[in-house]
């Protein structure tokens, strides 16, 4: 995953009610103590979110000041627009990479406004279709969010699909992509992000997340590969790895050549000879029976 994004779950509480005057007979329970109100609706996804909690004004235009001139992305968290009143006063700093996510239908005229605050904002509404609240809540406070989907809009016009990752990163991808390899004809009229934004569908068609995400972005595909490479319980894997943590090329294994220690690596020799192993031990610090153990 890329560098994690920092999340902050705006919790203000909402705006005082007016207290209607009450009978003289009714004080006698004024001591009586009250139920906590819960939070309901949209209010109670947000604080499923995890992340630190946002609770008064002053913190909030502290955090917001001090997250613009973090080089990481920040996410803000927040069940209503109403709560980002505080920041009106500060709108006119310059933007970072501050990334919006708000449970309710926005106002154009709002979002407009808030799009001077913050580089992404997403929120119900449009052509935008959301990953369910429950889900969405349980991906926004994932470490691998980023790995993971929570929106999505199709651009017949374009041809394109435009996906929203966990981090709030876009990434568009070519409608023409989907349903090369498979029997099933994509229906881009009817879609989706689901199961805990692992999945795009299309009608009966369905991509997994991770399969978009390898044949699209360069860095995720590029972790893929080393994961794989970390996982590879063999002996040529054995042997990559302790070359590396050992800082060697293939070419420091004389007078084991390069090609051989690429083809121990790549799994082409199986078994290498006794003589070929303690060449290799050697040269890394560690018995010939250790090596298999790395």
């Amino acid at each position: 995953m890329s560098a994690q994004t920092e999340t902050f779950v705006i919790d203000l509480p909402g705006p005082r009610r007016k207290r209607s005057a009450k009978p003289k007979a009714a004080a006698k329970n004024k001591a009586a103590k009250r139920p906590k109100r819960k939070p309901t609706g949209a209010r109670v996804y947000a604080l499923k979110v995890e992340g630190e909690r946002i609770r008064s004004q002053k913190q909030l235009r502290e955090v917001f000041l001090s997250q613009r001139g973090d080089r990481r992305a920040t996410l803000f968290v927040s069940s209503t627009a109403t709560q980002l009143a505080p920041l009106v006063d500060v709108a006119h700093h310059e933007v970072g990479d501050l990334r919006l996510f708000v449970w309710e239908k926005l106002a154009p005229e709002r979002r407009e406004y808030l799009q001077t605050l913050f580089r992404t904002v997403v929120s119900p509404g449009g052509q935008l279709e959301l990953l369910a609240s429950d889900e969405l809540a349980e991906v926004l406070s994932s470490d691998s969010r980023a790995d993971l989907l929570v929106a999505g809009s199709v651009n017949r016009v374009e041809g394109v699909v435009v996906l929203y990752r966990g981090s709030l990163d876009r990434l568009a991808v070519p409608l023409g992509w989907f349903g090369r390899s498979s029997d099933v004809e994509p229906d881009f009229d009817d879609f989706e992000v689901t199961d805990y934004g692992q999945t795009v569908r299309f009608g009966g068609f369905e991509a997994a997340t991770d399969a978009i995400l390898y044949a699209f972005d360069a860095k995720f595909r590029s972790r893929m590969k080393q994961r794989q490479l970390e996982l590879d319980d063999s002996l040529g894997g054995s042997v990559r790895r302790l070359r590396e943590l050992r800082g060697l090329r293939r070419s420091d294994f004389a007078p084991l050549s390069s090609k051989a220690i690429a083809r121990i690596e790549r799994g082409e020799i199986k078994s290498p000879r006794a003589a070929t192993l303690e060449t290799i031990a050697k040269r890394v610090g560690v018995e010939p029976e250790q090596i298999s153990t790395f």
